[in-house]
């Protein structure tokens, strides 16, 4: 199933060690399973599949394309089509951190618009069952 990871812990100061590093992040992150992206840096092209999502970010199992952090991208994912829910998402991204063959990157200008089409979709996603 997808879904959202979960944290344990015993102790407020436990939780605050947990929880400051993921208020930048200022959103949930959904676990999507398999779900394939793209991204592309000028004309050079890559694709890997998430290994999280939120409305403001993302990481992304890849080694297709090399990046370094800082790296603007245009990036891109498309889910299976559902009525009333979005079926692509695509948008500016600045790569903030990059190990080994994983990557995360931060939307640009992310429109209310689709922030909110985006969360749905996300909702919807760690819903499903993997098939």
């Amino acid at each position: 199933m997808q879904g959202y990871h979960v944290d344990y812990v015993s102790t407020l100061e436990e939780a605050e060690t947990v929880l400051i590093p993921t208020q930048q992040y200022n959103g949930l992150r959904f676990c999507l399973y398999q779900q394939p992206v793209k991204h592309r840096r000028g004309s050079d092209h890559g694709g890997g599949y998430l290994s999280d999502m939120s409305t403001n970010r993302c990481a992304t199992l890849s080694a297709a394309l090399p990046l370094t952090a800082g790296d603007g991208i245009f990036f891109k994912t498309a889910f299976t089509k559902q009525p009333d829910l979005l079926d692509v998402f695509e948008n500016k991204a600045t790569v903030v951190w990059i190990e080994k063959n994983t990557f995360a990157v931060k939307f640009e200008d992310v429109k209310n618009d689709l922030r909110e089409q985006s969360w749905k979709r996300l909702v919807y996603e760690a819903q499903c069952e993997i098939a």
